[in-house]
């Protein structure tokens, strides 16, 4: 895990040495029910709620995977004093 920030924004790294992301699916993952488990261990959901929790806080999520090796997920939000001085979401815009 690496952190940092700036004036505007806060920024994560994490990263594993796992079994990666294939990349026929990489581009899906932000969805919904996609998962590279057994569907009955893994309903697919956590990493399209990560990413809906980022996206409502002005953030982003990039993935970066390699099959058989690792995933690293990089995401960038506002800092707080940034987001609390951002007008509010209009619903249905994103």
């Amino acid at each position: 895990l690496d952190l940092y920030a700036s004036r505007n924004w806060v920024y994560f790294s994490v990263w594993d040495n796992g079994c990666g992301i294939p990349a026929r699916i990489l581009h899906k993952v932000e969805q919904p029910y996609v998962s590279t488990k057994k569907k009955k261990n893994s309903w697919g959901i956590g990493l399209s709620y990560v990413y809906s929790v980022i996206r409502a806080q002005y953030g982003q999520m990039r993935i970066r995977s390699r099959e058989g090796e690792y995933t690293r997920f990089r995401i960038r939000r506002t800092a707080l004093s940034t987001y609390c001085a951002m007008p509010a979401p209009v619903p249905g815009s994103g």
